[in-house]
């Protein structure tokens, strides 16, 4: 499904970041692998750790899921959107998210509840 005739190719960062911050909140506590597969941004890594100076508040936690066959246990990165600035949410109402509700979500999955 996913398609990259659909960008520009000259994909900003920004563009990129929009995608992201889009996909997290409607996705909150997803992995690095799940962001790139969905948003395409070529290297995820780069644009998480460039978002807070663009306007971003990106929380960070952890999964803990089962390693298959083994019977432990490994640690998974994972990141909620927590605020977006209006200047970057643009005209289509990504602005501010409720961000106790966020916040509390956040803090129970790292309290692991």
């Amino acid at each position: 499904m996913k398609s990259n005739s659909s960008f520009s190719i000259a994909d900003t960062r920004t563009a990129q970041a929009n995608r992201v911050a889009y996909f997290l909140q409607c996705h909150p506590g997803s992995t690095q692998k799940e962001i790139d597969a969905e948003c395409d941004t070529g290297c995820i890594s780069k644009v998480l750790s460039v978002m807070s100076a663009m306007g971003y508040h990106i929380a960070k936690g952890w999964r803990r899921p089962d390693c298959v066959g083994v019977g432990r246990r490994r640690r998974v990165r994972t990141y909620w959107l927590v605020h977006r600035t209006d200047a970057v949410g643009g005209s289509d109402g990504g602005g501010a998210l409720e961000q106790s509700e966020n916040e509390q979500h956040h803090s129970n999955t790292i309290a692991g509840i």
